[in-house]
């Protein structure tokens, strides 16, 4: 397995990917999201992967994409509650269901990491939905632990 920096050329199997997590974000949370036009999917991501704050990364085996990862560098200045801070945003992560258990996962966010540390950052966060006890299993198995939790109320007229 190699993993490589997405450039434009790859947008086509980023687009490929993505429906391995957002099909399932779509069937479990509704209201929050929509299955997209493909065109639309393909001008999104190519305009993030054109970001200086943005890396996807894609696993690849041979010619066969296994996954994909897409961060963003964040930044938060100092104000009178806290102090500035900076960390790398693993906003989508993604790993074809073939691949699962292949260590896919891991080594995009070893990528992650690099791509933080060349940053001169030394954190990787992420957030998951709450129904996706799976995902929030993968990620404490990699290293990650909660820090906060957030709830909603559904306020009705």
């Amino acid at each position: 397995m190699r993993i490589e920096t997405a450039t434009a050329r790859d947008v086509e199997t980023l687009v490929a990917l993505l429906p391995h997590v957002h099909d399932i974000h779509v069937a479990a949370v509704p209201w929050a999201f929509q299955a997209p036009a493909p065109d639309a999917v393909a001008a999104a991501v190519a305009a993030w992967i054109e970001r200086p704050t943005t890396r996807a990364f894609i696993a690849w085996e041979d010619d066969a994409a296994l996954g994909y990862l897409l961060a963003f560098s964040q930044e938060r200045a100092a104000n009178p509650f806290g102090g500035a801070r900076r960390w790398v945003l693993v906003e989508q992560i993604a790993v074809d269901p073939a691949a699962r258990q292949k260590g896919v996962a891991r080594a995009l966010m070893d990528a992650a990491a690099r791509w933080a540390r060349e940053l001169g950052i030394d954190r990787l966060e992420l957030e998951t939905w709450a129904f996706n006890a799976r995902a929030q299993a993968a990620f404490q198995a990699l290293g990650f632990r909660p820090m906060r939790h957030r709830f909603a109320l559904e306020v009705r007229a």
